[in-house]
């Protein structure tokens, strides 16, 4: 017999849980509904199994604070952030749509015309925060979103680093997914914002 989630149905701050949307190394995301402002939203919450690790928990609250510096058309922008007992969460914009990686799965291939739009947003979401001193380094079709109007915004910055602040991770650090990383970047040396568009310039081929 499968477990129920406990966070279904449970209030967190002002949102109340829905459904849970997917996992990842970083965080468990749900949508909810925001009680006050009666919109649909993101909730990431990190889990329990990582909460004892001060290292997790200072980069996913670096998550919330860096995302909510990046307001961006094609960067998911960062509402809220919130702690409770045990465990840490952030209240982010809801995209109604899907992920590239879940419309490469129904289409396989996408035309030059399709692609490109696609391609172009990521890039200004990119430039974006890589003026202001960011680097992704886990850009995959996964991580952008596609939303019913066709806009690209970026999701997932647990793996973000701020290129001014050397002390967060080092050299010999490898993060990130293997088949999108830039060579740099698997032998865990020093990185810049060319690793992301590296990994870009993989997901497109993909």
């Amino acid at each position: 017999m499968e477990r129920r989630d406990s966070f279904l149905g449970k209030q967190i701050g002002k949102v109340k849980i829905l459904e849970k949307l997917g996992q990842g190394g970083m965080g468990i995301v749900y949508k909810g509904q925001h009680l006050l402002l009666d919109k649909i939203v993101a909730v990431k919450i990190l889990p329990y199994h990582l909460f004892s690790s001060e290292e997790m928990r200072l980069r996913f609250l670096r998550e919330a604070k860096t995302a909510a510096q990046l307001e961006h058309t094609n960067i998911v922008q960062v509402m809220d952030i919130g702690q409770e007992e045990d465990f840490d969460y952030i209240i982010m914009q809801f995209v109604k749509g899907l992920s590239l990686e879940e419309l490469l799965e129904k289409r396989q291939c996408l035309s030059l015309e399709e692609a490109i739009p696609i391609l172009r947003q990521t890039l200004c979401g990119l430039d974006f925060a890589h003026r202001k001193g960011f680097i992704h380094r886990d850009i995959k079709p996964d991580n952008l979103l596609l939303s019913e109007e066709g806009i690209v915004k970026i999701a997932d910055f647990g793996l973000v680093r701020n290129v001014r602040e050397k002390h967060l991770t080092g050299t010999g650090m490898i993060i990130g997914t293997p088949h999108f990383m830039a060579p740099e970047q698997a032998q865990g040396e020093s990185l810049d914002r060319r690793c992301d568009i590296y990994a870009l310039g993989i997901t497109t081929y993909y």
